[in-house]
């Protein structure tokens, strides 16, 4: 195609450039529009190429395959996704007391409301199993009086029947008496939280690897950010800013060595700070877990659990002395007390 002289600028040499541009200009007006609207494209083209690189910042927490986490599950409520858990065998599930205490309020809640969904990548795709029976310790706390961070905050749920292990579905090893993850190490979590405090939760399983670090780093944080001590019986994990879990992630694994070392207890509230995540440690409460996994389903003895109320008997005691109203069911409260469970989240 043959270019007009006037437009041939090709051989122009650079201190000649701005005088013809402006006499371009003063003969063309339109190219003035031209040149701005240029400008505006220019920059959204930078605007764009932010806003793609903070969505890559956010993808870092990949999402699982099919079977790439086959204990992981996902607990519903009354219809709505909940908390995460780890299949501990084929009709046990470890996970949070803060996630477990909601059940227990009504007496109705485990015969109704309550769903244990395994073997899924995606919420709503696997199998649902009905929940029998509900425990967690009695001295677990979540009083915002409480001195310690969340203290016992583990809990077992019974299923009324038994999975079916399959390449999707498999149970996780328990770790040993006296297990100790020293600071340093690389864990693994999982789940489907929110990557925005208070924000939806993820309807696709998504996974991460963070790194221990030590009590002592972990409990100074927490002293100075919320007043809270970390104890002997908790595991503190972090990356960097960007990072960590968040609401919905509350009850889920952190794991080393294919073991469930640890469940996701909570944090500051804040999620994506690369402040430390906060774990119950698993090996502290192997008496309690197996003495749960050991009970009968129509056991009804132990503290801070309930059994399925027989039909027609809306008082059913849920613990010695103690009876339970039917009511509204709980829910865990998000504060920055009592967060989450394993997603991944991002700024």
């Amino acid at each position: 195609m043959v270019i007009p002289s006037r437009f041939s600028i090709g051989y122009i040499r650079s201190g000649k450039l701005e005088l013809i541009s402006r006499r371009l200009l003063e003969s063309h007006p339109t190219l003035e529009i031209m040149r701005t609207i240029a400008k505006i494209f220019v920059l959204c083209l930078v605007a764009l190429a932010t806003d793609a690189k903070k969505v890559r910042l956010s993808d870092l927490a990949k999402p699982a395959s099919l079977g790439e986490f086959p204990y992981q599950v996902a607990i519903h409520l009354n219809g709505n996704f909940h908390c995460g858990g780890a299949l501990i065998s084929k009709t046990h599930v470890l996970t949070a007391a803060h996630c477990v205490k909601p059940m227990t309020e009504n007496p109705y809640t485990l015969a109704q409301g309550v769903v244990v969904e395994v073997g899924l990548v995606r919420l709503g795709s696997g199998q649902s199993h009905s929940v029998a029976r509900a425990a967690y310790p009695g001295d677990y706390s979540d009083s915002p009086f409480e001195s310690l961070f969340i203290p016992n905050d583990i809990g077992v749920l019974t299923l009324q029947t038994p999975v079916t292990e399959s390449a999707n579905v498999k149970v996780i090893a328990l770790p040993s008496a006296g297990t100790v993850v020293p600071p340093g190490t690389k864990v693994v979590i999982s789940g489907f939280g929110s990557s925005q405090p208070r924000g939806p939760i993820s309807p696709i399983l998504k996974k991460d690897t963070f790194k221990v670090i030590s009590k002592e780093e972990c409990n100074q944080y927490y002293q100075s950010k919320l007043s809270r001590t970390i104890t002997s019986s908790h595991i503190c994990a972090k990356s960097g800013p960007g990072y960590g879990t968040c609401q919905g992630d509350s009850g889920g694994p952190l794991v080393y060595n294919n073991q469930v070392v640890g469940v996701v207890s909570g944090g500051d509230g804040e999620c994506s700070t690369g402040s430390p995540d906060v774990y119950t440690d698993v090996a502290s409460y192997l008496d309690f877990i197996k003495e749960q996994m050991d009970a009968p389903v129509s056991s009804s003895s132990g503290q801070g659990q309930q059994v399925l109320p027989p039909a027609g008997n809306p008082f059913q005691p849920q613990l010695p002395g103690e009876w339970v109203i039917p009511g509204y069911p709980g829910f865990p409260i998000y504060d920055p007390y009592n967060p989450y469970q394993p997603q991944i989240i991002y700024q």
